[in-house]
This record gives C-alpha cells, structure tokens and sequence, in this order.
C-alpha cells in the first residue's frame, strides 16, 4: 500500500523526473484489482494538484463505477472544467448534480462551487436550506451574507440575520449538525461578513 501512496506523492508533488519514474507504476497500480480503489483515489488528488482534468476525468469514472466517488470530487471537476475554459460543461455537470451534502464542509464545498461558477441563485437557494440544516456552521450563514451584499438584497439579509438571531437563541434547533466535525459557531455581531454587522450598516 505504501508504494501506491509514494507513487501518487511523486505523480503530484515530486519533481519532474520522479514524476516520470513514478508514471509506469501508477499505471500498474491503476489496473491491479487488490489497489485499484486506493490508487483511483490518489490519482484523482494527483491530478488535481496538476490541473490534468484527462486523468483525473478517468479516475472519477472508475471511482463512480465503483461507487466510491465523494461530493468533493465532483465539486473539483467542476473547478477543473472551468480552468480549462470549460466553464458552460461545468455550470451543466453543477447545476445537474443531485446528491446531497451530507456535512456541513460538503454544503459549504457546494455552495462555494456554486458561488465561483456564477450560479449565484443556485449558491442562494442551496445556502438557505443548509443554513437550516447547519446552522451552527458560520461559514455557511457569512457566504449567504456574502451573495446578499453583492446582490445588494438587504431585506433577505435582514431575514437572514432574524434567523441567525434565532439560531443563536434556540440550541436545539441546532441538533442536526451538532455532532460534525466541522461545526462552528454561528458568526457573531463583529465577525466580517455576518448579516447582523452589515444589517446595522445598511439601514
């Protein structure tokens, strides 16, 4: 198992030459059936960290295949195609996708996807009911806040910050997200970008 690590390591992040000698063992690995999930999983990081949407487009087939694909590999495909100037396919593989988050880091990888993609109704829409779903999560309440500024919407982030206020009061309206490893206190009254700190500003 080790050598697959070492190998993805030299793929992604060794120097050119150790990339070249790492390649012929990759692709050994890449059609072992004992460490074809694993190394389909490191070449998929990998090829991110180089930017080569080929390989790592075939990665995620197989990992899809083999059911073992994660929201954050979506989530970076997306990023890719728009790097590679595919940004209509990625808008479409986005806007297509139906699994849900199951965290509330998979949400905020989501929403924040979105928001860079330009589909700031999808980044709203989906922000609102996870907020709802996390709501002791602040980075998700501070990128809604974030779209409602751009947007200049100051009666949803007035909503929003109603709904903030009664997060903050109410626990256990709080229980859902509660046991995640990521939760994180809603933001209070001075942290950037909270709905209360801009609410005061923009009446």
């Amino acid at each position: 198992i080790m050598e697959v690590y070492f190998a993805a390591w030299q793929l992604g992040w060794g120097l050119p030459s150790e990339a070249a000698r790492a390649r012929p063992a990759m692709s050994r690995f890449l059609n072992d059936p004992t460490r074809r999930l694993l190394a389909h999983q490191l070449n998929l990081k990998a090829a991110f960290a180089h930017a080569d949407l080929n390989q790592y487009e075939q990665s995620l087939t197989v990992l899809k295949e083999l059911h073992a694909d994660r929201i954050k590999d979506h989530v970076n495909h997306w990023r890719l195609l728009a790097q590679a100037q595919r940004k209509v396919e990625a808008v479409r593989e986005a806007g297509a996708f139906v699994t849900p988050p199951a965290t509330p880091g998979e949400a905020l990888e989501m929403a924040s996807a979105y928001s860079q993609l330009g589909m700031q109704e999808k980044a709203v829409e989906f922000l609102e009911k996870n907020v709802r779903e996390y709501p002791w999560t602040g980075e998700l309440w501070a990128l809604l806040a974030d779209i409602y500024i751009s947007q200049k919407r100051w009666d949803d982030l007035r909503t929003m910050a109603l709904n903030l206020r009664a997060a903050r009061r109410d626990p256990a309206r709080c229980s859902r997200g509660s046991g995640d490893a990521t939760r994180r206190d809603p933001p209070g009254p001075g942290a950037p970008g909270t709905a209360i700190r801009i609410q005061r500003s923009s009446t």
